[in-house]
């Protein structure tokens, strides 16, 4: 499982009380979520023909990209899951006549470079006037 460290210190910062803190991590965690399902849903290649896997996730009928959906119902635990695509680990992970084509990986990486949670939690702190 992949997780996230948020700190959020600074000046001030110790002051918050518990909701607030609370309801910031839970906006940060929504928009890096939601950042993460559009890394994933963009269009991608697969490893067909020797090809280097790009993009995110591969489509060929469009199930998997389709069944690709973020669940944000606990204000501290996002996830994206895939429930209506049993071979998605195959598709990651390769298999003896495929090579692995790992996008959310890729998504992840994405959200790295693109300094995602930093650029969420300056927007989550805007919100309520804190920055």
């Amino acid at each position: 499982m992949l997780g996230f460290k948020i700190d959020i210190t600074g000046s001030g910062m110790e002051k918050l009380s518990q909701k607030t803190y609370s309801a910031i991590l839970s906006d940060v965690l929504d928009e890096v979520i939601d950042e993460a399902e559009r890394e994933m849903k963009k269009p991608g290649e697969g490893v067909a023909g020797g090809k280097n896997p790009s993009g995110g996730a591969p489509v060929d009928t469009g199930n998997l990209r389709g069944s690709i959906v973020s669940d944000k119902g606990n204000p501290h635990v996002k996830y994206i899951k895939t429930p209506n695509v049993e071979y998605v680990q195959y598709v990651i992970n390769g298999t003896s006549k495929m090579a692995p084509n790992n996008f959310p990986l890729r998504a992840i990486e994405a959200l790295e470079q693109n300094q995602t949670t930093t650029k969420a939690l300056d927007l989550a702190l805007q919100k309520r006037g804190l920055k």
